[in-house]
């Protein structure tokens, strides 16, 4: 019924370089993801294997690379 059932929030950690450029760490960027998505879990209070779909939205057009081994 696209019910909103739980959600979570982390903020990211925005790298300003002095030349005016912006980016983020990796690593940074794949543990807010995980945490977010921990806390939606937790907030739902439906158990892991009953979730049927989880949507995830982040603002601009962030985009990691990873290798084959799913290393950044």
């Amino acid at each position: 019924n696209g019910k909103i059932l739980g959600s979570g929030f982390t903020a990211s950690n925005i790298i300003r370089g002095e030349n005016g450029s912006v980016t983020e760490n990796p690593e940074d960027i794949f543990n807010s993801v995980i945490v977010s998505v921990r806390k939606a879990v937790e907030a739902s209070g439906i158990p892991y294997p009953e979730i049927t779909g989880f949507g995830i939205d982040g603002q601009m057009a962030g985009i990691m690379g990873i290798g084959s081994d799913f290393e950044p």
